[in-house]
């Protein structure tokens, strides 16, 4: 059965019984022997039952809240969400009766609830551990959901952590991080706030701004009296011990809802740009109040770093003898010229342009993802055929889903993409988790299969990375930063495609911004070369570039 059809009937058991013994037994094998599939089904009980506590006016499971939190605080010591999820599980099986399923399904959501509600509470018995430290260099783990991009001096967050769900907290200073889904926040102290997903984030008290990019509306703050609902906005808030609080949307709009005990929405009020308002709990309140931008704390975001390339990279890359290599040094009448004698040519199209920085080298900027707006190369029916390489370099200005090169073939017999490059901020099946880079292979005319190679790690925002993929006798390898981290065999899948895009996944209008894919950030020196190059050579081409974050004034 696949994965997700097997959560779906998880949790049709869980949360109203009806499952035979025979049902309960290979769903519980699927779900013990497979730690993805455990992982999303303790999330959605987690989402779910929470849900439905809050729903029914007399939820018979609220009572066991105190008796659970110690229970849990007993049994569970460090162990993860999941593990603890599946020993409750096993522990009611033991005992199970008549109407076992349904046993079964109430007693692990209650010791589910108990743990949400342990991150839920508010700040008269305030959690205090935070998330484990990373170092710059370390690697994500499976769990992570934001990556901190600036704090100030001394802060224990530095630029380039990752930060997995839970509590963060400090006294003195401020943070900035940024979700997986491309929010940006930043945190004045004194605060403690609950990270609970990508879109949801729990400040118990503190000063908050959030800064939504677009396609990545929805963004919800919590806190113990009320919420914010982002509708494309920025915004912050003021979140006082006492539950009181204030909101300021600086663009865009929002929705604030007051929340009653039990985190039911008692009243909501939308507000609009340069709005404010103050939230007042004990007397149900939200009311329009007269605020300046300056009363609130400044978006913290740092200043995107310059790529620095040595004198001798675009040497380098000749020599490596490429079909077509691509500056990103100077654009005329729409035009970016190939850097190889008789190349062809690549076109701006719509509002992609070239930037104009002070020093250092230039590049290919998509920096409105609602407009029509990626490069093209038009005549590419030669480029990818046979063995090939692709090397570039890429800067993302926050974390989506991103197209990077795409493959295209369109006439009248054959319409699809034969190849695509694009990443994922966090993307999971069975065998890869926090993808990054994917390369996809299609095979005319179905276009709906081929052949996929995952690389498992996780992008930086605000960092430049080197990314390539070569395909040498019908093996790919896609590289990250010169480092191997995917391979795949395509066999001899044909390449035949008419024309290529860069920073989009087609040229069609029409799409959605999800299908589109339009990349949010900065393109350069792309080469295509006409053999499959060596890992020491992808290397050197990911060498020359240093990372170091030059600000612009």
């Amino acid at each position: 059965m696949k994965s997700d059809a097997v959560l779906t009937k998880l949790l049709e058991g869980w949360l109203d019984g009806g499952l035979t013994d025979a049902e309960e037994a290979e769903l519980l094998e699927q779900l013990t022997t497979d730690p993805e599939l455990r992982r999303r089904f303790a999330e959605q009980i987690a989402t779910l039952g929470a849900t439905r506590a809050a729903a029914e006016s007399n939820p018979r499971w609220l009572s066991l809240f105190d008796l659970l939190e110690s229970d849990h605080a007993r049994q569970s010591g460090d162990r993860s969400f999941d593990v603890v999820t599946m020993d409750r599980i096993g522990e009611v099986r033991l005992k199970k009766g008549h109407g076992g399923a349904i046993a079964w399904g109430l007693a692990a959501m209650f010791a589910l609830l108990a743990v949400v509600f342990l991150l839920l509470k508010n700040t008269q018995s305030p959690v205090v551990a935070t998330a484990p430290v990373q170092e710059e260099s370390a690697p994500a783990t499976n769990s992570a959901i934001a990556v901190v991009i600036g704090s100030s001096p001394g802060s224990s967050f530095v630029t380039g952590r990752f930060l997995e769900p839970g509590v963060i907290a400090q006294s003195e200073g401020w943070l900035t991080f940024q979700t997986f889904r491309g929010v940006s926040v930043t945190l004045d102290s004194p605060f403690e706030a609950v990270l609970s997903g990508h879109d949801r984030i729990l400040v118990n008290y503190g000063r908050a701004r959030a800064l939504v990019p677009d396609g990545a509306k929805g963004f919800k703050l919590e806190s113990p009296s009320f919420d914010v609902v982002d509708l494309g906005t920025e915004f912050g808030v003021f979140v006082n011990a006492d539950g009181t609080g204030s909101c300021r949307v600086f663009h865009g709009m929002a929705d604030v809802s007051l929340l009653d005990s039990l985190g039911e929405v008692k009243n909501t009020q939308r507000i609009a740009s340069q709005e404010s308002v103050q939230i007042i709990p004990s007397n149900q309140s939200i009311t329009k109040i007269e605020e300046k931008d300056e009363d609130y704390p400044e978006l913290k975001v740092p200043s995107r770093p310059r790529l620095k390339l040595d004198a001798s990279y675009a040497d380098l890359v000749m020599r490596l003898a490429p079909a077509g290599y691509w500056r990103f040094e100077e654009i005329a009448n729409g035009i970016i010229p190939n850097a190889v004698s008789g190349g062809v040519l690549m076109k701006a199209v719509g509002t992609a342009t070239v930037t104009a920085e002070e020093a250092g080298n230039h590049s290919g900027e998509l920096a409105r993802r609602l407009q029509t707006e990626y490069f093209q190369i038009s005549t590419a029916k030669y480029l990818l055929q046979g063995d090939f390489s692709i090397s570039l370099f890429a800067q993302f200005d926050w974390l989506q889903n991103y197209a990077l090169i795409s493959a295209m073939r369109f006439d009248e017999k054959v319409q699809g993409h034969p190849f695509i490059m694009q990443i994922y901020t966090a993307y999971r099946s069975a065998s890869r988790k926090e993808t990054a880079l994917n390369v996809v292979f299609r095979d005319p005319p179905g276009w709906d299969g081929g052949i996929e190679a995952y690389g498992n790690t996780i992008l930086r925002p605000l960092h430049w990375h080197h990314m390539a993929v070569t395909r040498d006798d019908g093996l790919v390898t896609t590289y990250l930063d010169g480092e191997e981290i995917a391979t795949e065999f395509v066999s001899d899948m044909p390449m035949d495609c008419r024309q290529i895009f860069i920073g989009r996944l087609n040229g069609n209008a029409s799409q959605s911004r999800m299908e589109a894919r339009g990349l949010v950030g900065r393109i350069d020196e792309l080469a295509i070369f006409p053999s499959a190059l060596t890992q020491e050579e992808i290397r050197l081409l990911a060498k020359p570039a240093t990372h170091k974050a030059d600000r612009k004034n």
